[in-house]
C-alpha cells in the first residue's frame, strides 16, 4: 500500500507536468485509474481480513482505509482539473494544498502500522524463546531432583516430562509459525525494512532492499550502512555520516527522514525512512529498526517542479519588464505638451487598470484654425487591447506632409483637407470590421473645435456621452446613440456640434468613469459625475479634472479598478476672434 500511495503521488505530479502520457504500454491515466484501485482494495482487505490485535490497532487500520480514500479522491479530482484545462500553477497549488496533507499521514500510518507488527512479531519470538528457556532450567532443576526421588516418585517424573515434552512441542511450532509470520511479513513487504546496530553495521536486510540496492543478504550483512548504502555525503553536499551518527544517539529525532542513498551501481536513491530504536531486556537501545520507501521519482518530479516554477518566474520577470517598456511606449504616444492656443486651456487624465491600457487619447492642431481631439476605448485588457490602441493612435495622428485619416490631399494653398468627424468615424468602420476570433471592438470620440466660429463639430461610435458645462448654467449630459466601430458595415455615424462660449467647459470620459464599481457593488454613475464637476466648477480646469478623479479614487476605497479611467477637458477662457 505504501508503495501505491508514493506511485499515486508521483504519477499525479508527473500527470500534472506532461499530461496523459504513454508509460508502459498503457497512458498515464490508465496507470493511475489501476493505482487508484489497488491501494483502495488493499486496505479494505487489510481491514475486514487481517487479524488486528486491540482497538487501537483496529482503528489504524481504519484511519489507513480513510486516508487511502481520501489520495485517490484528490489525485482523480486534480487529474480531472488536467483534463478539463486547468493552469499547472492553481494544480500545483492544490497538490501541495491537498494531496500533500492526505499523503504525508498516509505514509506515516503505514509506516508506523508496520513497525508496530514487527515490534510485536520481535516480542513474541522473545516471549516464546524465553519461555522455551525458562522450561529447559526447569526440566533440568526437575530432572535432578527427580533422579534423586526416582524410588519414590518415579511415576510423577514420567507424567512430567511428557508434559514438557508437550509443552515443548507446541512452544516450537509456535516459535515456528511466528517465525514464518514474521519472516513472510518483513521479506514480502514491498517496502525496505533493514535493521543496524549501535555500530551503524547492517543485521537484516529484507528482500526489496536487496533488488532495491543491489546486495545479496550474505554480501550486506555485517556491512556498515556508511560505505554501502549510505554515501558519506550527498549531491548536495550534505554529512551522511555524520547524520547515522546522529540517529544513533537520537533516534526519536529522526522518527521520519529522507535522505540520499546510493546502491551497488552507484545509482542514486532517495529514500522515505521511517526509524524506530529496539530496546533491549535492560531498556538500552541495541538495534534501529529502519522502514523506507523509494522516492526518487517523487523528487525527480519535485525537481522538475521547482524547474519549472524557475523558468516560469524568470518568464514572469521578462514579462514584467516586457510589459513596463511596452507601457513607457504607451505613455510617450500621449500628448506630452498640449496645443498652446491662446484663450483655450486643456486637461487630461490616463489611469490605467493594468500596466497597459486599452483606452487612448490625443490633442492636436489640424490647421490654423481647428483643433481636433479623439478618445478610443478598445474592448478587453491588457497586452492586445494595448497593442490595438497603439496602432490607432498613431494611425489617427496627423502627420507633416502626409494623408492620414484626419486629413486628404488637396489642390486648395495649404495643400490638404480637414476631413470631417462624421467620415473619419465612417472611415474606421470600413477598415476595421469586427473580428470573429479575436473579437475585439472599440468606441470612438471625435470632434474638432474650430478656433475662429468657437463651433465644436463631434462624432459618436458607441462612446459614453459627454458633460458640457456653460459657465452660467448646470452641467448637462450630451449624448447621441451610436454604434462601436466595426460592429456593422452598413453603419451610418451622424455629425453633431455645440457652439461654444466664453467660460464653457467640455469633459470628454471613458466609461470607466460612470461604470468604476464600490464595495457595494455600485456603479459611480452619471450623477456623482455632474455632482462633483458641479461642486468644483469655481476651480480651474486641471484641479476640476483631479477633483473628478479624487471623489473616484474615494468611491474605489478598497476594491480594484475594474476599467481603465481617461478624461480630456477643455475651457474656452477667451471669445473666438482672438484664438486666431
Amino acid at each position: 500500500m505504501k508503495s501505491r500511495a508514493v506511485e499515486i503521488r508521483a504519477w499525479t505530479l508527473t500527470y500534472v507536468i506532461r499530461g496523459n502520457v504513454i508509460r508502459l504500454g498503457e497512458t498515464l491515466k490508465e496507470g493511475l485509474e489501476e493505482q487508484w484501485e489497488d491501494l483502495e482494495n488493499n486496505a479494505k482487505i487489510h481491514l475486514e481480513h487481517y487479524y488486528h490485535i486491540g482497538f487501537e490497532e483496529r482503528r489504524a487500520a481504519e484511519e489507513i482505509l480513510d486516508l487511502s480514500q481520501k489520495l485517490v479522491s484528490v489525485s482523480s479530482a486534480i487529474v480531472e482539473l488536467k483534463d478539463r484545462g486547468r493552469g499547472n500553477e492553481e494544480l500545483f497549488e492544490k497538490v501541495k494544498k491537498e494531496l500533500g496533507p492526505v499523503f504525508y499521514p498516509l505514509r506515516k500510518a503505514l509506516d508506523k502500522h508496520l513497525s508496530v507488527h514487527l515490534e510485536e512479531l520481535s516480542k513474541a519470538e522473545e516471549e516464546i524463546y524465553g519461555k522455551y528457556g525458562a522450561n529447559i532450567r526447569y526440566v533440568i532443576i526437575l530432572s535432578l531432583l527427580l533422579t534423586l526421588l526416582a524410588l519414590f516418585i518415579g511415576l510423577l517424573v514420567d507424567r512430567l516430562f511428557v508434559r514438557y515434552l508437550g509443552e515443548r512441542d507446541r512452544a516450537e511450532k509456535s516459535l515456528k509459525i511466528s517465525e514464518k509470520q514474521y519472516r513472510e511479513l518483513v521479506q514480502n513487504a514491498n517496502s525496505i525494512v533493514i535493521r543496524w546496530d549501535m555500530n551503524g553495521n547492517i543485521t537484516f536486510f529484507n528482500e526489496f532492499a536487496q533488488g532495491l540496492f543491489g546486495y545479496s543478504s550474505d554480501e550486506i550483512i555485517g556491512k556498515n550502512l556508511v560505505g554501502t548504502i549510505v554515501p558519506e555525503r550527498d549531491s548536495s553536499g550534505r554529512d551522511l555520516k555524520e547524520m547515522i551518527k546522529c540517529i544513533i544517539q537520537n533516534p526519536e529525532d529522526y522518527a521520519i527522514n529522507e535522505n540520499e542513498n546510493i546502491s551497488r551501481d552507484g545509482r542514486r536513491v532517495w529514500t522515505a525512512w521511517t526509524n524506530r530504536a529496539v530496546y533491549d531486556e535492560d531498556g538500552s537501545i541495541k538495534e534501529i529498526l529502519s522502514v523506507g520507501n523509494d522516492i526518487t521519482r517523487l523528487k525527480e518530479s519535485e525537481e522538475l517542479l521547482r524547474n519549472v516554477n524557475r523558468e516560469i518566474s524568470s518568464l514572469n520577470r521578462r514579462m514584467e519588464k516586457e510589459l513596463k517598456a511596452a507601457a513607457r511606449l504607451q505613455q510617450s504616444l500621449l500628448p506630452k505638451a498640449l496645443p498652446d492656443i491662446t484663450g483655450i486651456e486643456f486637461a487630461w487624465v490616463l489611469k490605467p487598470c493594468e500596466e497597459l491600457a486599452g483606452d487612448i487619447f490625443n490633442i492636436f492642431r489640424l490647421d490654423e484654425e481647428d483643433v481636433g481631439l479623439f478618445l478610443l476605448d478598445v474592448s478587453g485588457h491588457g497586452v492586445s487591447s494595448a497593442l490595438f490602441s497603439v496602432a490607432l493612435s498613431r494611425m489617427l495622428s496627423p502627420v507633416p506632409d502626409q494623408s492620414s485619416l484626419l486629413k486628404t490631399y488637396s489642390d486648395n494653398p495649404l495643400g490638404f483637407t480637414v476631413v470631417p468627424p462624421v467620415q473619419v468615424a465612417d472611415n474606421l468602420n470600413k477598415r476595421f470590421p469586427l473580428d470573429s476570433i479575436i473579437e475585439q471592438y472599440f468606441t470612438f470620440f471625435y470632434g474638432i473645435l474650430n478656433l475662429k466660429t468657437v463651433e465644436f463639430r463631434y462624432v459618436f461610435a458607441g462612446h459614453p456621452g459627454f458633460i458640457f458645462h456653460p459657465r452660467d448654467a448646470e452641467p448637462r449630459f450630451i449624448e447621441t446613440a451610436s454604434t462601436p466601430i466595426g460592429f456593422a458595415e452598413e453603419t451610418e455615424y451622424e455629425e453633431h456640434s455645440l457652439i461654444l462660449s466664453q467660460g464653457d467647459r467640455l469633459y470628454i470620459y471613458s466609461d470607466g468613469i460612470p461604470e468604476a464599481m464600490n464595495l457595494k457593488n455600485e456603479a459611480f454613475g452619471l450623477k456623482r459625475i455632474i455632482s462633483s464637476l458641479t461642486e468644483d466648477s469655481d476651480l480651474p480646469i486641471k484641479d476640476s479634472v483631479d477633483f473628478l478623479i479624487g471623489r473616484l479614487k474615494q468611491w474605489f476605497e478598497n476594491t480594484r479598478q475594474n476599467d481603465d479611467i481617461s478624461v480630456i477637458a477643455l475651457e474656452i477662457k477667451e471669445t473666438a476672434a482672438r484664438n486666431v
